[in-house]
């Protein structure tokens, strides 16, 4: 007489395969994280650039930049440069193309759109600034996408006639900056301590949900490791009936 044994289970195996399934539980806690993350750098990234072009039109359009005119072309030809660069990463940043249907990291950033507004309108809030009131008189004119384009030729009737109102012009332009610029380190500041919130929301989230996986692990190995052992058993007895019942036939 036979006994069918049964067979044996690999508990590790079991458990390990259990424990993918629950892990993949957090995973799009883990992606919403990951993608508040990386709009918290990329703000950060933002507000350094802003700052970096505070002072640098601080430091370009200095008194010293408009004791000539050559020098005086320079130096607003430099701020534009820098100006246009920050507009253009600010446009990279908060883009939406249709024809892929993306949109940049920080679309729909309430703080960046507002930012970005506010400082185009610094640098043509300039009146009261002198005989030449408004950039374009310069010969720098604000284009469709926010950047700046300067006219060469315009640029140099005024910087070689009318050098001490263009100066008084970009002083003008200079303070306007520093408060526009000012005002965006706040909104943006708390724009990302806001994401910054969220993002140890989640943090603690996946924290207790690792620190449960310990436990839920160990249920498993309870559960599966007493199944084992019960078959374990069944086949052990099993054995001994066929060898007793072997026996009582010799």
């Amino acid at each position: 007489m036979a006994i069918a044994g049964i067979n044996s289970i690999n508990v590790d195996s079991i458990v390990s395969g259990l424990m993918a399934a629950e892990k993949k539980r957090i995973q799009p806690t883990l992606a919403i994280k990951a993608a508040v993350d990386v709009k918290i750098s990329a703000v950060g990234d933002f507000m350094a650039k802003l700052d970096a072009f505070k002072k640098n039109t601080n430091d370009t359009l200095s008194n010293d930049a408009f004791t000539t005119s050559e020098k005086a072309k320079t130096a607003i030809a430099t701020f534009v440069a820098t100006y246009n660069a920050m507009i253009g990463k600010a446009n990279e940043l908060s883009k939406y193309d249709v024809g892929t249907k993306r949109a940049g990291v920080l679309n729909g950033n309430s703080a960046v759109k507002s930012t970005i507004s506010n400082l185009k309108n610094s640098i043509y809030d300039t009146t009261n600034a002198g005989q030449l009131s408004k950039l374009h008189e310069l010969g720098v004119s604000l284009q469709r996408d926010g950047t700046l384009k300067i006219d060469d030729t315009k640029l140099t009737d005024k910087t070689t006639n009318n050098l001490g109102d263009v100066k008084l012009l970009m002083s003008k332009v200079t303070s306007n900056v520093d408060a526009a610029v000012d005002v965006g380190d706040i909104k943006l500041g708390a724009s990302k301590a806001t994401m910054q919130s969220q993002s140890d929301r989640y943090e603690n989230r996946i924290d207790r949900f690792n620190d449960s996986l310990t436990a839920i692990e160990a249920a498993y190995r309870r559960q599966f490791g007493s199944v084992s052992s019960k078959i374990a058993r069944y086949n052990d007895i099993a054995s001994m009936i066929c060898v007793l019942v072997t026996l009582m036939h010799i």
